[in-house]
């Protein structure tokens, strides 16, 4: 293995709220050293390949990583603040938005991140 691509750390990951009470682990993310992810179900078939997920060229430091059921998206937070929204496809996840922090609303349309 090389030395950048080291684990750093790993996350459980739930499809639902129900499997998030139970306990029931759907998949894990693993944050690389470096800075990439790869997204794993967790089943009886090894056979079904990794999902890896890079950040922008330009993007700061993956800091946290969440799944969206609702959504059925990878929502994933930079260290400066930057939220960009990935969706699943085989082997590669894609990037479908970036987000800076200035864009962020809460509900009445103010700024929620400074």
């Amino acid at each position: 293995m090389n030395t950048e691509s080291k684990v750093l750390d790993i996350w459980p990951g739930y499809l639902n709220v129900s499997d998030m009470d139970q306990g029931k682990v759907s998949f894990t993310i693993a944050l690389c050293k470096d800075n990439s992810a790869f997204i794993k179900n967790i089943q009886e078939d090894s056979t079904v390949p990794k999902t890896t997920l890079y950040p922008p060229p330009s993007a700061q430091l993956i800091k946290k990583i969440v799944y969206s059921s609702r959504l059925d998206r990878y929502i994933i937070l930079l260290s400066n603040s930057t939220l960009c929204i990935y969706k699943r496809f085989k082997e590669t996840a894609l990037l479908e938005k970036l987000q800076e922090h200035s864009e962020v609303k809460d509900c009445e349309l103010k700024k929620a991140l400074n």
